[in-house]
């Protein structure tokens, strides 16, 4: 009798290799060119490309944890799928390939991966060149030339908002955007630019399926999931048949088009845009406060939720004012943070937002940071020196509601004027500002 015929059956029955799970967590197929993301989940690639693609999301499926870099595929994990399970491999693989747009995505992918890195890396260059300039330029002139080049550049932003301005005011306010026209109001050149605006793979591939059924806003408000294959078809990848099926269903569900960007916020929402800017860059806390007791299905909650994210909690909820109230497990997060630093909340918030506006969202980061060392220097002032009064803090919620109510009376140009030297040219002086306190303090 052989030694393992003498053992326990708990220890001679072991599970093989072909019954391991290697499923993706999106297709639940077998992995094909498995990529490894900075939480240790694999997925295949292809679904990991259109996974992005379709809403520019630097995030696990799975787990929402963001990811940085250029995602590679797991050789080691392709070697063994090949080597060990080659057959099932194969049959995935070459079934795979009679679809070209898998490929087309998963280059597109690679594309937008390799010049985000590239961008990432020559800004990096650039910073460091400025910073090694402004050491040389205190050291020769004694801060003199800096402060010159810290003043020339403000004089030449100020000239850009003014003539960007100025531009903006012979071409509209803004009224002809799609967010100020009830969804039943399209046409079908409208409906077809809606759904373009969903990525460049559904301009590709689904822009032109609506304009070919001539499907305008009256269609669109009424469409249904059985529809929509009959428009795109049935080979539709989920991944994109989810994203289109939820914008049209919050579309249908709020009867305009959700402002997606900074600009169409804007546009729906001036005085409450007008509102924001001049209360989270002066008095953050309070503005929170105000925002939680008057403004919390549309502005406080879907903040808390991109703040202390939660796994059951999608984009899709949150456009459509469907989102759950904030768990315990949020408001602790959410609360020290808020009360200790403010700023660092809108960091978090407005880093979301760096693929749709890049240079906007860099600058209010600028600007967060600016404040926060503005902050901890007034706070070691005060620390120092205390002086706080009824009258302190009376002025300080009066200095906040006071340009709420006065925007309707003052002229839009002079608003937009205001707005964009708060948003473009303020960080910038703000930094400014802090440099020389902080020479001063030294």
């Amino acid at each position: 009798m052989s030694a393992d015929m003498d053992r326990p059956p708990y220890l001679t029955q072991r599970p093989t290799l072909q019954e391991m799970d290697f499923n993706c967590p999106v297709c639940f197929e077998m992995l094909i060119d498995p990529t490894t993301l900075n939480c240790g989940h694999n997925l295949c690639r292809h679904c990991l490309a259109q996974w992005y693609l379709a809403g520019q999301r630097q995030s696990c499926p799975v787990c929402q944890q963001a990811w940085v870099g250029h995602p590679k595929v797991n050789i080691n994990l392709r070697s063994l799928l090949k080597q060990f399970m080659s057959e099932k491999y194969t049959e995935r693989w070459n079934e795979l390939q009679k679809d070209s747009n898998l490929a087309l995505a998963v280059a597109e992918f690679d594309r937008k991966m390799t010049q985000q890195q590239q961008l990432s890396l020559g800004t990096q260059r650039v910073f460091q060149h400025n910073f090694q300039a402004r050491n040389l330029a205190n050291q020769l002139f004694g801060g003199a030339l800096a402060g010159g080049f810290c003043s020339g550049l403000c004089i030449s932003l100020t000239v850009a908002v003014f003539a960007w301005l100025t531009l903006s005011w012979f071409n509209g306010d803004g009224s002809t955007l799609l967010v100020n026209k009830p969804v039943q109001k399209w046409s079908v050149e409208e409906v077809a630019d809606w759904i373009g605006e969903h990525g460049e793979w559904a301009k590709q591939m689904y822009a032109g399926k609506f304009k070919e059924h001539q499907i305008d806003g009256h269609l669109l408000s009424s469409l249904q999931e059985e529809d929509l294959g009959l428009i795109v078809g049935t080979s539709i990848p989920p991944v994109h048949k989810r994203v289109l099926l939820g914008a049209i269903q919050v579309a249908q569900h709020l009867g305009v088009k959700p402002p997606k960007n900074l600009w169409e916020f804007k546009a729906v929402y001036p005085g409450k845009t007008i509102f924001f800017v001049y209360g989270i860059r002066n008095h953050p806390r309070l503005m929170f406060l105000y925002l939680y007791w008057y403004d919390y299905q549309d502005s406080f909650l879907p903040f808390i939720h991109k703040v202390a994210p939660v796994a059951n909690v999608s984009d899709e909820m949150l456009m459509a004012n469907r989102a759950p109230p904030p768990t315990l497990g949020q408001w602790c997060r959410f609360l020290p943070q808020l009360i200790l630093c403010p700023y660092w909340l809108i960091a978090v918030f407005t880093w979301d937002w760096m693929s749709v506006h890049w240079w906007t969202s860099n600058l209010v980061l600028i600007s967060c940071i600016s404040c926060t060392v503005q902050e901890a220097l007034a706070v070691k002032k005060f620390w120092s020196e205390p002086k706080l009064s009824i009258q302190f803090i009376l002025g300080q919620v009066i200095g906040m509601l006071v340009p709420y109510f006065l925007w309707p009376l003052i002229p839009g140009f002079i608003i937009n004027i205001w707005f964009y030297m708060t948003v473009y040219v303020d960080p910038v002086l703000t930094l400014d500002l802090c440099r020389q306190r902080a020479m001063g303090a030294q």
